[in-house]
């Protein structure tokens, strides 16, 4: 009930904390946007548009990255300006739900679990149905 939500500004980020959440505060991080994995630049899909307009008090945005999108960044950039904001903004590892993109979770993945995922047929990335977690010092290291 007391969790924080940390959310990329897409719609269906927003509509999905606006669901969980219960009312908390919903705070809307661009760095948490859609990133293609591997990285690679190009066109996002449409259900992947930054969202600039939230009509709720609950919600407020934290801009890190100076309007660029996430997906501009190459992979060291990515992590490094992800590092930073979990240093600046988590306080502690309990009571923090980070609702992003599969690309961003891959990236992630890759980076601190050396879990690579691989994309199916239909483009997916495969999870298996596994649940990982973070801790802010095993981002930060």
């Amino acid at each position: 009930q007391d969790s924080q939500f940390w959310v990329s500004p897409t719609v269906r980020t927003i509509e999905t904390a606006m669901l969980l959440s219960h009312n908390n505060k919903i705070k809307v991080v661009d760095i948490l946007g859609p990133r293609v994995f591997p990285h690679r630049k190009g066109k996002m899909n449409i259900c992947d548009q930054i969202c600039s307009n939230y009509n709720d008090k609950n919600i407020s945005t934290i801009n890190l990255l100076n309007n660029k999108h996430p997906n501009d960044l190459k992979h060291q950039s990515f992590i490094k300006e992800f590092q930073h904001f979990i240093k600046k903004y988590i306080k502690d590892d309990e009571n923090n739900v980070i609702i992003t993109h599969d690309g961003v979770i891959a990236t992630l993945l890759e980076q601190y679990k050396n879990i690579k995922l691989k994309r199916d047929e239909n483009n997916d990335l495969m999870l298996n149905n596994e649940i990982f977690q973070f801790t802010k010092s095993e981002i930060l290291e």
